[in-house]
């Protein structure tokens, strides 16, 4: 196998969401494969104690892998060895086969974004539900898809207690560590939360850092999250069946197909996550959706119609690559 069909395969896989735009993968590449690792140096130790958010973006990448390898005309199998810590691996192993298949879902690897603007609440065609409800499938995910308010009105309300309960001084110093104020400084580091994607103006860091801590209020970001789920066209909840990192990875790569599924059909999406992210929030949200003791629920994502936002920055594959 050629070394630069690698490579771009490889630039496919890294254009993968990730929490505050991280980007915590690695990868290494083989004669006929690609293997993937967490990058613990980007991890979020607040607002993801427990990297259950980094397994999920490496599910992103590896599904945006088996998608291009897909199109260009690859067989995959994937191995995964997830027992020793801090020494996980995704393996793909690459065979020429004679068929291509996901081929419109990898037009959408390129265009798909997080849209963190106000959706307007137009209501989704059934067609549309379908075909989301079609792409969640996966195993050890559990996939839910809500449109009726009075099913989204308890998913608000735990999500605005949430809200309050995250933000505190630690979850705040993280978030602004990964922020970029301006772009560019968003170009330079290649990575983060560039302010353009919130519609925010480019200021110098100092003067954002300065304005967030003064504005950054708990209960008035409760009260804009409930504004954007009450004004989204539907709620999407990612369950893991099992609590363990490959359900975890399987959970990204759903996620994935959902939001590239909805990008074909001009739905756009953004995390709201408290609920997933606070833990006694995630308890009562279990029990709000009845589920078994082992079925956590780890994304929730809004869904809904907007105009574009500016794209957010990717590091340069280098950096990205191990030997």
């Amino acid at each position: 196998m050629k070394n630069e069909d690698l490579i771009n395969l490889t630039k496919y896989a890294s254009k993968a969401p990730s929490a505050h735009n991280s980007q915590p993968w690695k990868f290494k590449l083989e004669q006929n494969s690609i293997t993937i690792f967490p990058d613990y140096e980007r991890i979020l130790p607040v607002a993801d104690q427990d990297n259950r958010e980094l397994f999920i973006s490496l599910g992103c990448a590896l599904e945006n892998l088996i998608i291009a390898a897909g199109y260009f005309g690859y067989q995959t199998e994937i191995e995964m060895k997830m027992e020793d810590p801090f020494k996980e691996s995704i393996r793909v192993k690459l065979s020429s086969a004679n068929n291509k298949n996901y081929n419109q879902l990898f037009r959408n690897i390129e265009i798909r974004q997080s849209t963190r603007t106000k959706y307007n609440k137009a209501l989704i065609p059934p067609a549309d539900i379908e075909k989301l409800n079609e792409a969640g499938n996966q195993d050890q995910v559990l996939f839910l898809l809500l449109t009726a308010p009075v099913d989204i009105e308890p998913i608000i309300e735990i999500t605005k207690r949430a809200t309050v309960l995250q933000l505190k001084k630690e979850f705040i110093k993280e978030l602004i560590k990964w922020i970029r104020f301006n772009r560019r400084t968003a170009k330079k580091t290649g990575d983060g939360l560039y302010s353009g994607t919130f519609g925010s103006p480019s200021v110098p860091k100092w003067l954002g850092k300065l304005i967030l801590k003064l504005t950054l209020d708990p209960k008035r970001e409760a009260r804009k999250n409930v504004n954007l789920m009450k004004n989204s066209s539907g709620i999407l909840i990612f369950i893991a069946k099992e609590n363990n990192k490959e359900a975890w990875v399987n959970l990204g790569r759903s996620y994935q197909r959902v939001t590239l599924t909805a990008t074909s059909l001009n739905i756009k999406h953004s995390h709201i996550n408290p609920a997933c992210q606070v833990i006694e929030a995630r308890r009562e949200l279990a029990e709000v959706l009845q589920l078994n003791p082992e079925e956590q629920p780890h994304l929730i994502i809004r869904i809904g119609y907007s105009a574009k936002r500016p794209y957010s920055f990717r590091r340069p594959l280098k950096e990205m690559l191990i030997n």
